[in-house]
């Protein structure tokens, strides 16, 4: 597995979580 692809999850998850504001 490219560790690119798990950064990229939790950049995206991240950013849901503040576009959900918690």
């Amino acid at each position: 597995m490219h560790m690119l692809l798990a950064v990229s999850k939790k950049i995206m998850d991240l950013i849901v979580y503040r576009s959900a504001g918690i």
